[in-house]
C-alpha cells in the first residue's frame, strides 16, 4: 500500500522487478526467519538457563569452565555476522537485478522475437544469475564456517571440562558418576547454545531484508495529501483549470516546464502540441497532482490543486493514456476501473459511445472476455476505445489526453475520434495534440517548446501568425515527410 501512494519521481528511479523482488522475496523471507528464529530463540533461552542452573548446582567450579564457550560463541556469531550481512545484501540486490531484466525481457518479449534475441537475452539472464548464485555462495559458505568454528570451540570446552572434571575425580572431590551426569547436562547446555548461534545467523540475513524494506518504507512521497475535499455532487465542480506560472523541474536546476501560464474555462478543450522532450506530458500530470511544480501554482476551480485530498481530485479527473493501457482481466472490469458501483446502463452506454459495444458484444464471452495482460487480445484501437469507456463511465468533469490516437490506422482512428468527440462534450479538456483533426477543433492551442509556451492561440489565429505552429502545419502537407496528403492523418 505504502508503494502504491509514492509519487512517480520514485518508480522513475527505480527497477520494477528490483521492487517486486523487495514486496516478495525479501518479505517472504523475513517473515519466514523471524517466525522460526523468534519462536526458537525463546524456548532456547529458556533451555539454555535452566541447564547453566543445574550445573552450577552440581559443581560451580566444572560449570564456570563450561559456560566459557558462551562469550566465545558470542565473539564469533559478532566476527561473522556482518560478513554474513554483506553477502546476503549482495545477494538480494543481484536476485533484484535478476528479477528486474527478467521482468524487461517479458515485458518486451515481441521486441525480443522480433530482433531474434532470444540467444543473447538468455546469456544475459545467465550471467545475472550465475553472480547471484555466487553470492548466495558465498553466504552459504559464511555460514558453513561459523557453524564449524562453533562446533571447534564446544568441542575445545568439553575437552578442557573433562580435564578438569577427571582432576577432580582424582582429588576426590566429585565421583566418576556425577562427572558423567555433569557431562551430559553439558552436552545438553551445549544443544541450545548451538540452535541460538544458527538463531543469530538467521537474524543476521533477515537483517539484510529488513534494510531493504525499510529502504522502501522509509521514502515519503514529495506529493503530500491536503485537506479539502473536492464536492462530487454532480455539477459542484466546475473543472476549471489555471496555471499561474508555474514552473516544474524533476532534478533542482533543470527545469522541464519554465513560466507556464493559461487558462481553461470549463467546458472548453485546449490541446498541446510540440516536438518531443518539450514537456508536454509532465504538464499534462500536473494536474492530477502525479507531482507538484517546483513553483507557481496549479488551480482547479480556484482552489490550489495541493489543498485538495488526492483521492477526491483524482474523482475529479478521467484520463486517456497514450498506450491505452489496460488490466489483466475482463472487459467489463477495465471500463469499470474508475467506477466499480456503475451500472450495467452505464457500461453499455459508455462503450456505445466509445464505439466498441458492437465488437465487445460479437465476442463469445461479451464484457467478460479476458483482455489479457496489458490488453495483449486486443487491437491497439479497440484498447484506445475500452479506455476511452473507461473515461466515459467516470463521467469526471476534467479529461486528460495524451496522443490517444498515437500509431492507429484510418479506420481506428476514425472511431477513436467519434468515441472522443462523445468524451469531451460538455468537459474540461487538456489534449496532446497528435492530429490535427484534434487540434483544429480545441479552443485554444498552446505550442511548447524546450519547456515553454512559445505560441498559443487558435488554429486559425496561429496559422496567420506564421510561427511554429505554422510550420509544423506546413510539413504535414508535405508528402515527401509523411508519407501521404491527408492532413486529417498528419503528426504535429
Amino acid at each position: 500500500a505504502h508503494m502504491q501512494r509514492l509519487s512517480l519521481s520514485f518508480h522513475a528511479k527505480s527497477s520494477t522487478g528490483d521492487l517486486l523482488t523487495r514486496l516478495t522475496g525479501d518479505v517472504n523471507m523475513l517473515r519466514e526467519l523471524l517466525v522460526a528464529s523468534m519462536l526458537s530463540f525463546i524456548s532456547e533461552v529458556v533451555v539454555l538457563v535452566g541447564f547453566v542452573s543445574v550445573m552450577f548446582w552440581m559443581e560451580w567450579r566444572l560449570a564456570l569452565a563450561s559456560v566459557v564457550v558462551i562469550p566465545v560463541v558470542f565473539a564469533l556469531v559478532t566476527v561473522y555476522s556482518g560478513r554474513i550481512r554483506d553477502a546476503t545484501r549482495k545477494q538480494r540486490k543481484r536476485e533484484g537485478e535478476l528479477a528486474s531484466r527478467l521482468h524487461q525481457a517479458l515485458n518486451g518479449i515481441h521486441i525480443v522475437q522480433l530482433f531474434a534475441r532470444e540467444d543473447e537475452e538468455d546469456e544475459r539472464l545467465r550471467g545475472l544469475n550465475k553472480r547471484s548464485l555466487r553470492s548466495g555462495l558465498k553466504a552459504t559458505r559464511l555460514e558453513a564456517q561459523l557453524n564449524r568454528a562453533v562446533e571447534l570451540s564446544l568441542a575445545v570446552g568439553t575437552a578442557v571440562t573433562l580435564w578438569l572434571g577427571a582432576l577432580q575425580v582424582i582429588a576426590g572431590r566429585l565421583t566418576p558418576g556425577e562427572l558423567i551426569v555433569f557431562v551430559s547436562y553439558m552436552q545438553s547446555f551445549y544443544r541450545p547454545l548451538r540452535r541460538i548461534s544458527r538463531v543469530a545467523e538467521r537474524a543476521t540475513k533477515a537483517d539484510s531484508c529488513v534494510e531493504r524494506i525499510t529502504n522502501v518504507l522509509d521514502q515519503a512521497s514529495d506529493v503530500w495529501d491536503g485537506w479539502v475535499v473536492a464536492p462530487r455532487s454532480s455539477g459542484a465542480f466546475k473543472g476549471a483549470l489555471r496555471f499561474r506560472d508555474m514552473t516544474f523541474e524533476y532534478k533542482p536546476g533543470r527545469p522541464v516546464l519554465r513560466e507556464i501560464d493559461f487558462a481553461i474555462a470549463p467546458g472548453q478543450t485546449v490541446a498541446l502540441v510540440g516536438p518531443t522532450g518539450a514537456g508536454k506530458s509532465t504538464l499534462l500530470g500536473l494536474v492530477p497532482r502525479l507531482w507538484d511544480p517546483s513553483s507557481g501554482v496549479v488551480e482547479v476551480d480556484g482552489r490550489d490543486v495541493r489543498d485538495y485530498t488526492l483521492k477526491s481530485l483524482r474523482d475529479q479527473i478521467a484520463v486517456v493514456p497514450q498506450d491505452g493501457m489496460l488490466f489483466s482481466g475482463t472487459i467489463r472490469e477495465n471500463i469499470l476501473y474508475g467506477k466499480p458501483e456503475a451500472t450495467v446502463v452505464d457500461l453499455e452506454a459508455a462503450a456505445r459511445a466509445a464505439r466498441i459495444h458492437d465488437h465487445i458484444v460479437s465476442l463469445p464471452e461479451g464484457y467478460d472476455t479476458s483482455v489479457g495482460e496489458r490488453g495483449v487480445t486486443l487491437s491497439g484501437g479497440q484498447r484506445q476505445r475500452l479506455a476511452i469507456a473507461r473515461a466515459l463511465v467516470k463521467d469526471a468533469p476534467i479529461v486528460l489526453l495524451d496522443e490517444p490516437t498515437t500509431g492507429l490506422d484510418a479506420e481506428s482512428e476514425s472511431l477513436v475520434m467519434e468515441a472522443l468527440d462523445r468524451l469531451l462534450e460538455g468537459r474540461t479538456a487538456l489534449v496532446i495534440a497528435h492530429r490535427l483533426a484534434t487540434v483544429r477543433r480545441a479552443d485554444l492551442i498552446l505550442v511548447l517548446d524546450e519547456g515553454r509556451v512559445v505560441e498559443s492561440g487558435t488554429h486559425e489565429d496561429l496559422l496567420a501568425a506564421g510561427g511554429r505552429y505554422r510550420a509544423l502545419y506546413d510539413r504535414q502537407f508535405d508528402t515527401r515527410l509523411v508519407g501521404r496528403g491527408d492532413p486529417a492523418h498528419a503528426f504535429v
